[in-house]
């Protein structure tokens, strides 16, 4: 199951499903796992399987069951969403983000992981322009975007948060100071409202996309209201758990 985790963080999703498949053979109950599984799945109904079993080794599975109710959305069952929505979960920020999902004026594409979002946003960009993330931590998102790109630009503490965030502690996701060795790219170190300014006093080329998983919401704020000058129509903006 753990190594499932290692494989998923570094994009290799094939490893990731075996492992996670393997977990079931010692231990068929194991609900992370099916959760997880969840994450790997190629469309809609391979993904609504594995909540579904999540659920029945164990019913009282939140995220399970929230995903589910959002997959059978899709399918046109509102029912289950309707329910929710009228239930004490009614400000979970899942259901939230379902909610406002499901008023935009058309649904959008699904996604099960972050890689495959990746991939569909480099289909849409233009690869001659460099990428910028904020939020880069071990490198790993970086590195997978790099493949595409000639040049990313990465921004980062690389001490990890500069303050609590929900019931992460300041200093979580640390890598001690150290910027990722990665071919092509450019790390930027500091916090942003200390290093944005200097970084964008000069002109920038602008962005293809920008992946924003800064984690804080001041240092997203912070990142996007310094990031206008390299934003225009064709820019792909990210929200990591927007």
């Amino acid at each position: 199951f753990l190594m499932g985790n290692a494989m998923m963080e570094i994009s290799d999703l094939s490893a990731a499903k075996s492992n996670y498949a393997n977990a079931l053979r010692f231990k068929p109950n194991h609900a992370s796992a099916l959760w997880n599984l969840s994450g790997v799945a190629q469309n809609l109904t391979e993904a609504k399987n594995y909540l579904e079993q999540c659920l029945k080794v164990n019913k009282n599975h939140l995220k399970a069951r929230l995903n589910l109710c959002a997959l059978e959305y899709y399918e046109g069952n509102v029912s289950s969403f309707n329910s929710l929505r009228n239930s004490p979960l009614r400000d979970h920020p899942y259901l939230r983000s379902f909610c406002w999902v499901f008023n935009l004026p058309k649904l959008p594409k699904l996604f099960f992981n972050k890689w495959a979002l990746f991939d569909y946003a480099f289909s849409k960009s233009i690869r001659s322009r460099p990428f910028y993330e904020y939020g880069v931590w071990k490198g790993n998102s970086f590195k997978y975007l790099k493949k595409y790109f000639n040049h990313g630009y990465g921004f980062d503490t690389f001490t990890g948060l500069p303050e609590d965030w929900h019931n992460e502690k300041a200093g979580k996701y640390s890598s001690n100071g150290i910027t990722p060795d990665i071919s092509g790219g450019t790390f930027i170190k500091g916090k942003f409202e200390d290093s944005l300014p200097k970084f964008f006093s000069v002109t920038r080329p602008k962005a293809s996309l920008i992946n924003f998983d800064a984690d804080l919401y001041s240092s997203t704020l912070t990142a996007l209201n310094y990031s206008n000058k390299v934003i225009d129509e064709s820019t792909i903006l990210i929200f990591d758990e927007f």
